[in-house]
């Protein structure tokens, strides 16, 4: 018990430096400070996946509060029919004629 609770301290300050680094290299680069290509890159990266995190946060406590979903697998089916049919609805309603493209003129020839 005493080594898993030393992995999970160690894993949540790597965590916390990890976001602390995000945020703090999104401050150099909004105050101007010379920040290599490579490092914004980097910084991008990982304010997204912070912030597709705290969506995804966001989501499930959403469904949990409304309960419109189970977490089960009778859930998950549910979830999934519904997708369907609101895609297949979606995409009915699109048109559906062929998209014409003008002819390759090759040489006087049309092809």
């Amino acid at each position: 018990m005493a080594i898993e609770n030393m992995i999970l301290r160690y894993v949540k300050s790597k965590a916390d430096w990890w976001t602390n680094v995000a945020h703090y290299n999104r401050e150099r680069i909004r105050r101007g400070a010379t920040v290599d290509k490579t490092v914004c890159r980097k910084n991008l990266g990982r304010l997204t996946r912070l912030w597709l995190k705290a969506e995804q946060v966001c989501t499930l406590s959403q469904l949990v509060k409304s309960k419109s979903l189970l977490f089960d697998k009778d859930g998950y089916e549910e979830a999934s029919f519904f997708c369907l049919i609101e895609f297949s609805s979606f995409y009915s309603r699109l048109p559906s004629s062929v998209i014409h493209f003008p002819c390759k003129i090759v040489a006087g020839t049309t092809t």
